[in-house]
């Protein structure tokens, strides 16, 4: 099976590092479960260029680099990889985020299980990439693991199943019936399980 991965929020714990970052920065207090919007700067009542410099910032900084992997993500890839599965990495991550990509990838996926890493359009980049669904379409996905509520609906039309990690800004989406919301990275691994029967 091909399947595609996200980063953000899916391999590594971003959205905790970043408020983390951003409460030093402004002063703050806020906490994971006031982000019920995926535009992060909604937290602030700021714009949306506002919060790109932000995540700019972010990963210039020393927290970028003490991102962690969210809990069960390295064992559950490294037995999706040894069970023969394809995974390609498709992250809406700006283009210059690659060399600091790369190094945490290395850092907490050292074995490499990853063919490829694509970075994609995303709300900032005005149509300059290919989509994640174009993206998807090419590779051939079957199941696309992501965290973004509009991405995989988005991505549902060209994959064959696209789980949903259970996140508080994705949890008031209406969802095509091929979406799949799991809780943990053990459920997203037992989700692609089953569907070896089904597709």
């Amino acid at each position: 099976m091909r399947i595609g991965i996200d980063i953000d929020n899916v391999l590594c714990d971003f959205t905790r590092s970043f408020l983390t970052y951003t409460n030093e920065k402004m002063g703050a207090s806020f906490r994971y479960e006031d982000v019920v919007q995926y535009a992060l700067w909604t937290l602030w009542d700021g714009t949306m260029e506002e919060g790109v410099a932000l995540v700019k910032d972010f990963f210039s900084s020393r927290h970028a680099r003490k991102m962690l992997p969210l809990d069960g993500a390295q064992e559950a890839v490294k037995k999706l990889r040894s069970s023969g599965h394809d995974l390609s990495l498709i992250t809406s991550r700006f283009l210059e985020h690659r060399p600091i990509t790369d190094e945490w990838l290395a850092k907490h996926f050292p074995d490499n299980p990853f063919l490829e890493i694509h970075f994609s359009d995303n709300i900032h980049t005005k149509k300059e990439r290919q989509t994640k669904a174009d993206i998807c379409r090419n590779l051939r996905v079957d199941t696309l693991i992501e965290d973004g509520a509009h991405y995989a609906i988005e991505c549902a039309p060209v994959c064959q199943q696209v789980i949903l990690l259970d996140h508080p800004w994705n949890r008031n989406s209406s969802l095509p019936t091929n979406v799949r919301r799991a809780y943990s990275w053990p459920e997203v691994a037992e989700l692609i399980q089953k569907s070896l029967t089904t597709f």
